[in-house]
């Protein structure tokens, strides 16, 4: 565990001064890691009871709240564009690490984390489930809400998007809102509607890349990488 914090700590130290220089909405690093040590503690102690339980679905430590450095970073770069009781969407979330991460940080009235596969819901209610961060099992044209936030950040399942889901997406966001979307650069030229933004009464708010083995949100694109994009809607 000690070195495991080690290496956390530090990742958090670039997170706090690459993705946002002005300190603005992001605690002190020391506030964050002692944060972060405490829920690591609680989950480590829900893990051995389950496990002392005799659990079958085994509930393992990769379910950390740390489990995605770069998904961390995608969601901490938001932290800048949410505003005090927005709704957020959070679109094949998994666990819903990141969806607990803006919770903590972030004035949110709620997130609604939202699973395909009923297997992560059941596992995210049960290490992060909350007032503030809720999960469902099923899909975004089951959704009639409106979302000033939404997140669609594991690269592995925005693959899965075409252009009527995009436009749904697009749908449920509010005027003003964001859509936060990752996208594996060897995918995104089969998904040309992301480079169309006008088209859905988008525009792009920001754009990054996260090259392979760093997880840092960098301008430039060096070989195999995720491009993070931040829409904004204008009407």
């Amino acid at each position: 565990m000690a070195k495991f914090m080690v290496r956390i700590k530090a990742a958090l130290k670039r997170i706090y001064y690459k993705v946002n220089p002005q300190h603005k909405q992001i605690l002190l690093i020391r506030d964050v890691v002692l944060d972060l040590q405490r829920r690591i503690s609680v989950i480590e102690d829900r893990s051995a009871l389950q496990s002392r339980a005799g659990a079958k679905d085994g509930w393992c430590l990769d379910k950390l709240f740390m489990a995605s450095e770069q998904t961390v970073y995608r969601y901490l770069y938001l932290l800048r564009y949410i505003r005090e009781n927005d709704s957020v969407l959070d679109v094949e979330c998994g666990y819903g690490t990141g969806a607990d991460l803006l919770s903590q940080y972030a004035p949110i009235d709620n997130c609604l984390c939202l699973n395909s596969i009923d297997y992560y819901t059941r596992a995210g209610k049960m290490y992060y489930g909350s007032d503030y961060v809720t999960f469902r099992t099923g899909t975004i044209d089951e959704l009639e809400s409106k979302f000033c936030v939404i997140m669609v950040l594991d690269e592995n399942k925005t693959i899965l998007l075409d252009e009527a889901d995009f436009q749904k997406l697009c749908g449920l966001l509010e005027h003003n809102g964001i859509l936060a979307l990752a996208v594996d650069t060897d995918d995104k030229d089969g998904m040309p509607f992301l480079t169309q933004p006008e088209k859905f009464g988008l525009s792009i708010e920001n754009a990054f890349y996260q090259n392979k083995g760093d997880a840092e949100l960098m301008d430039n694109c060096c070989g195999k990488a995720v491009r993070v994009i931040y829409y904004r809607k204008n009407g």
